[in-house]
C-alpha cells in the first residue's frame, strides 16, 4: 500500500494490483475500513512518536547539563 502512496500523503492508483479474491462489495468495504483505520493510527504513532522523541532529547540535554555527562 505504501507504493500507492505520494509524499503527501495523496493516494494514486496503480496500474499492476492483482486480481481481486471476491466481489462482494460488504467484504470490500470492510476491508477499506480496516485500511483506513490502521493508516490512520500509524499516522497519529509518528506524531506521537516524534513528540517523544523531542522530549527524550530535551530531557538528554538537561541531564548533560546538569550533571557534566558527555
Amino acid at each position: 500500500l505504501r507504493r500507492q502512496e505520494d509524499t503527501n500523503g495523496e493516494i494514486f492508483r496503480s496500474n499492476d494490483n492483482p486480481q481481486l479474491r471476491t466481489y462482494d462489495s460488504e467484504l470490500l468495504k470492510e476491508l477499506s475500513f480496516h485500511a483506513l483505520q490502521m493508516n490512520g493510527s500509524r499516522r497519529s504513532r509518528l506524531a506521537e512518536l516524534k513528540q517523544l522523541k523531542a522530549s527524550a532529547l530535551q530531557l538528554q540535554a538537561t541531564l548533560q547539563k546538569d550533571y557534566q555527562l558527555q
